[in-house]
């Protein structure tokens, strides 16, 4: 089994769109790979605006349900958010949900809830800590233009300060317009002394698995992530 946690640099900049690529880019090639959201925040139930709809939409065997271990419907940290609405998170709860998924498929893909530092299950819970927690390494979606840098140098300190690997960073919605864009990968990669495992442009038709599937076959080396994915099983 071969597990990763997709994290990012900020909310927004496109984990649910890699985490999704990601499991139709490894099921077109005979990986029978799922996703999973241990956390989900700023939905109704199991609304169309579910993460999980994505997953599945790219061709995830698993239903909203199945692969999303808790739904908070304010757009929030988990832990506030989970406050707020009365809810108590059990961490036992998201590592069995996990270990389930791990015992079925050849590999997971956890899509984190905002950055490494949000707090998860309380102040002192965050997104490192379940990716220790769940022992695999973290692979890092950032923006691809000005002040990426920091955010991006800065987000992998803090998962080594807590013993968790960095398995590279994904620069997404690149254009290349910018001297920022053509400049950060070499920028990030001298500082953090990760690799940058792909720039991916913005895609065009979020509807049509194939060609996302395509775009990212173009721009990810995925044969480094998968064989890292397997290293750290």
């Amino acid at each position: 089994m071969a597990g990763l946690l997709v994290s990012g640099t900020d909310t927004g900049v496109g984990k649910t769109v890699i985490t999704g690529g990601l499991v139709a880019l490894f099921r077109s090639t005979g990986k029978d790979v799922t996703a999973m959201k241990p956390l989900q925040t700023g939905v109704s139930g199991f609304s169309p605006e579910a993460d999980a709809y994505f997953y599945q939409q790219m061709g995830s065997p698993l239903s909203p349900g199945q692969c999303t271990t808790y739904v908070m419907e304010e757009p929030l940290a988990p832990w506030v958010a989970a406050r707020r609405q009365g809810i108590t998170l059990d961490r036992q709860k998201i590592l069995d949900h996990y270990s389930n998924l791990a015992a079925r498929y050849t590999g997971v893909l956890v899509e984190g809830a905002g950055g490494l530092a949000v707090p998860l299950l309380d102040s002192q819970y965050t997104t490192v800590h379940l990716a220790r927690d769940l022992g695999i390494p973290i692979l890092l979606v950032a923006r691809a233009g000005l002040g990426t840098v920091n955010h991006t140098v800065l987000s992998v300190e803090y998962a080594r300060q807590h013993g968790v690997d960095v398995i590279g960073v994904i620069l997404n919605e690149y254009s290349g317009h910018s001297v920022a864009e053509r400049t950060n990968k070499e920028v990030i990669e001298t500082m953090s002394g990760l690799p940058v495992l792909g720039r991916v442009p913005p895609l065009e038709d979020l509807q049509d698995r194939q060609s996302v599937v395509a775009v990212l076959n173009s721009c990810l080396d995925s044969n480094y992530i998968w064989q890292v994915m397997n290293n750290a099983a």
